[in-house]
C-alpha cells in the first residue's frame, strides 16, 4: 500500500482517542472495562444521595420505569430491563460487587455482633424502584443509541466505539449523554489518533479497482461510498443499498471479507449467509452496525428474501418496524443500518425496492490478474483511518451532499436517485479529498451516473402492464378438443385476432374468470372485475392476489371503474374496463406515451451552486 505521508497540521486531530479515555479510566494504556463505570464500582461514597441514585456513588444506574418494567445500567455500564427485584437479579446487576449494598442497607444476623452479615433485600429493592421513579417514565426506544453512529444535535457525529463514545471530540465512558443512553458493549475499532489523510480511501480504492466490475472503476468507487456510508449509517438521513451480483468465481465473497476486514470484524458488522428479519432485528437491537449478507438467491419461495429486502428499504430512510411479542404487547424497532447484499441472480424486486438500490455487476477476473493482498491489519488500519477523515471531515457533509443531489437531479434522477447515489457520493469525497467538491467534480460524476442508472436496472414495464402480462399468460381453466389454452389467447379469440375457437365461445370462458370483452378488433374494450373467486385463484402467490389487481388495472390508460356488470352469475361486481389498443403491442403497435429521459451530456452545472 502507499507509504502514509503527514498532511499540513491544521486538521480537526482525534489524538485523545486512547491516551485521554485510558487517564479517565484510571488505568493507562490497555486499560480494561472494568474500571470504565463511573460511581464506586459496588463500595460506596460519603456525600448525599442524589435523585435518581440507589445510594451516593453507586455504579448501577437507575434509568427509569416503563409499565412494569425497571431499567438499569449495571455496573459494567450494560443496560438492564428488571421486573423482578429478587436477589440474584440484583447481584447479577452488581455483578457481585455488593459491598455498597452492605454500607448503606446493611443486615445484621442474630445476637449483639455490630457487623454486617449481607444486606436487606426489601430495603434495596425499594431503594431501586424508588430511584427508578425518581427518574420518571423512561423508554428504551429511540432513547438507546448501540454500537455505530449517531447524530448529535449540533449537526456533528457521535461513534459508539463500545467501550468509549466519541461525544463532540471527546472520548466518553458509556452511559447518559445529552439525554440519550449509550450502553457498554464489545469494543469495535475507533478511529485513528493521528491527522486525517485521504491516502487511505485511495488505498482502498486501488484494491477495489482490481475486480472485473462491469460499471468499472464507477462501480468501485460506489463500492467504496457504500463502505464510506455504511460505517456511518445511524448519522445519515438516508443509508445507501447496494447489491452485489456475478456469476461463481467473480470475487463475490472476498469482497464480503474485505467488508469484513475494514469495518473490523465481528462486532462491527452483521454478516451471515442464511439471515431471516427476525434474526437480524434481534441481533441489531439498537446499534447501526452495518448488514451484509451473501447467497440471497432468486428462489421458488421468494417470502424470506422478501422479508429481509423489505427490512432493507425500511433501514433505508430509518423506518419504524412494529411487531408483536410473546407478552402480547407491541414491540417496536428502528432500522438505521446500511445493507449490502450479493448473490448469483438478483431475486424479482419492486421498482420501489430498485430504485433504493446501486446494482454492482461483477465479471469473471481477467486471466492473469493478480489477487489484491489483502491483510487483516492493513485492512483493519484502512478501517480505521477512512473513521478519521470522516469524522474530520463531517461539517461540510451537509453541503457535499447538496451539491450532489442538485447534480444528479439535473440529468434526471428522481429524489429517491439523488439520496441513493448522492450519499455514496458525498461520504467517499469525504474520505477521498480536503476540500469541497468542485463544480467539475459533480458535473462530471453526474455524467457518469445518469438517470438510465436505475433504468436500466429496473424493470421498464409498469405496474399494470406486469398485471396483465401475468394474466394474460395464465392458463385458463377450460379445455377445447383436450387442449388448454392461454388467458391471452382467449382474449385474442374473443376480439376476433385468432380463430382457434369462435368469438362466442372465448367471450364464455373469459366470463368464468371475471374478464369481459366488448367489441372486435381495434374496437375491442376489455373490462376485468374488481373481485372475483377465478380470478384470485389465477393471482395467487402475487402481489395482486386478493383483489389488488383492481389497482393496477386503474392505472391502465383510459380506465374507467364500471358499476353493476355481471360475469356469467346472477350477481353484478364493479370493474375496471379499457379499450384494447391501450396494451402495448396488442395490435402491433404501441399506444402508450413513455416519459422522455433527461439527457446527461446536456447536464451544465449552475454557478449558484458553488457559492
Amino acid at each position: 500500500m502507499t507509504k502514509q505521508q503527514d498532511q499540513p497540521r491544521g486538521k480537526p486531530t482525534l489524538a485523545v482517542l486512547n491516551g485521554d479515555l485510558d487517564a479517565a479510566a484510571g488505568g493507562g494504556a490497555g486499560a480494561g472495562q472494568d474500571n470504565l463505570r463511573g460511581g464506586d464500582g459496588g463500595g460506596g461514597m460519603p456525600g448525599e444521595r442524589q435523585t435518581g441514585e440507589i445510594y451516593p456513588g453507586c455504579a448501577v444506574q437507575p434509568l427509569g420505569v416503563y409499565g412494569e418494567t425497571f431499567y438499569y445500567l449495571d455496573i459494567k455500564g450494560q443496560l438492564q430491563p428488571v421486573k423482578k427485584h429478587d436477589t440474584d437479579k440484583i447481584s447479577a446487576l452488581f455483578m457481585g460487587n455488593t459491598a455498597g449494598l452492605v454500607t448503606h442497607y446493611p443486615k445484621y444476623g442474630r445476637g449483639d455482633s455490630n457487623q454486617p452479615n449481607g444486606w436487606k433485600h426489601e430495603a434495596v429493592r425499594e431503594a431501586m424502584q424508588n430511584a427508578c421513579g425518581e427518574k420518571g417514565v423512561w423508554n428504551a426506544f429511540e432513547k438507546v443509541r448501540g454500537l455505530g453512529a449517531w447524530p448529535d444535535t449540533d449537526g456533528s457525529v457521535i461513534l459508539h466505539c463500545g467501550d468509549a463514545v466519541l461525544h463532540r471530540g471527546k472520548w466518553k465512558i458509556p452511559g447518559e449523554i445529552e439525554g440519550y443512553v449509550y450502553p457498554s458493549a464489545p469494543r469495535t475499532p475507533r478511529p485513528l489518533d493521528d491527522f486525517p489523510k485521504t491516502e487511505y480511501a485511495s488505498d482502498l480504492l486501488q484494491i477495489l479497482e482490481t475486480w472485473n466490475w462491469r460499471g468499472g472503476n464507477v462501480d468501485a468507487y460506489l463500492f467504496l461510498g457504500w463502505i464510506c456510508s455504511a460505517m456511518f449509517g445511524g448519522a445519515l438521513d438516508w443509508r445507501a443499498l447496494i447489491w452485489i451480483t456475478g456469476d461463481a468465481g467473480t470475487g463475490k465473497s472476498t469482497l464480503q471479507k474485505l467488508m469484513r476486514l475494514v469495518m473490523g470484524g465481528e462486532g462491527a458488522i452483521l454478516q451471515s449467509t442464511d439471515a431471516t428479519e427476525a434474526s437480524i432485528r434481534q441481533f441489531l437491537l439498537q446499534s447501526t452496525i452495518p448488514v451484509a449478507l451473501d447467497e440471497i438467491e432468486a428462489e421458488a419461495d421468494g417470502r424470506k428474501a422478501a422479508s429481509v429486502i423489505k427490512l432493507a428499504r425500511q433501514a433505508a430512510s430509518g423506518g419504524v418496524v412494529l411487531r408483536g411479542g410473546a407478552d402480547h404487547k407491541g414491540q417496536e424497532f428502528k432500522a438505521r443500518s446500511s445493507f449490502a447484499f450479493s448473490s448469483i441472480l438478483i431475486p424479482r424486486l419492486l421498482d420501489q425496492d430498485i430504485s433504493r438500490l446501486a446494482v454492482l455487476e461483477l465479471d469473471q477476473l481477467v486471466t492473469g490478474t493478480t489477487p489484491p493482498e489483502i491483510t487483516a491489519r492493513d485492512m483493519l488500519t484502512i478501517g480505521r483511518g477512512l473513521r478519521t477523515a470522516i469524522i474530520a471531515h463531517w461539517d461540510r457533509l451537509h453541503v457535499t451532499l447538496e451539491l450532489y443531489r442538485q447534480g444528479l437531479q439535473r440529468v434526471g434522477h428522481s429524489a429517491r436517485g439523488c439520496d441513493q447515489f448522492g450519499t455514496l457520493l458525498a461520504l467517499a469525497e469525504l474520505a477521498m479529498f480536503e476540500d469541497e467538491p468542485t463544480a467539475e467534480r459533480v458535473t462530471a460524476w453526474a455524467k457518469k451516473l445518469g438517470a438510465e442508472r436505475i433504468a436500466d436496472q429496473m424493470d421498464k414495464t409498469a405496474d399494470w402492464q406486469q398485471m396483465l402480462a401475468h394474466l394474460m399468460e395464465q392458463p385458463l381453466p377450460v379445455f377445447k378438443g383436450g387442449e388448454q389454452r392461454l388467458v391471452g389467447e382467449y382474449v385474442m379469440a374473443a376480439i376476433g385476432e385468432d380463430d382457434f375457437v369462435e368469438p362466442a365461445v372465448a367471450e364464455r370462458a373469459l366470463r368464468s374468470i371475471g374478464v369481459k370483452v366488448f367489441g372486435r378488433n381495434k374496437d375491442a374494450q376489455l373490462a376485468i372485475a374488481n373481485s372475483h373467486a377465478n380470478l384470485n385463484t389465477l393471482f395467487r402467490d402475487t402481489r395482486w392476489r386478493d383483489g389488488v389487481w383492481s389497482q393496477a388495472a386503474k392505472r391502465i390508460p383510459h380506465a374507467q371503474q364500471t358499476n353493476g356488470l355481471k360475469f356469467g352469475g346472477p350477481t353484478s361486481t364493479r370493474c375496471q374496463r379499457f379499450p384494447m389498443r391501450s396494451i402495448p403491442d396488442v395490435f402491433g403497435e404501441n399506444d402508450v406515451t413513455e416519459r422522455p429521459q433527461a439527457d446527461a451530456s446536456q447536464y451544465q452545472p449552475d454557478p449558484d451552486d458553488f457559492t
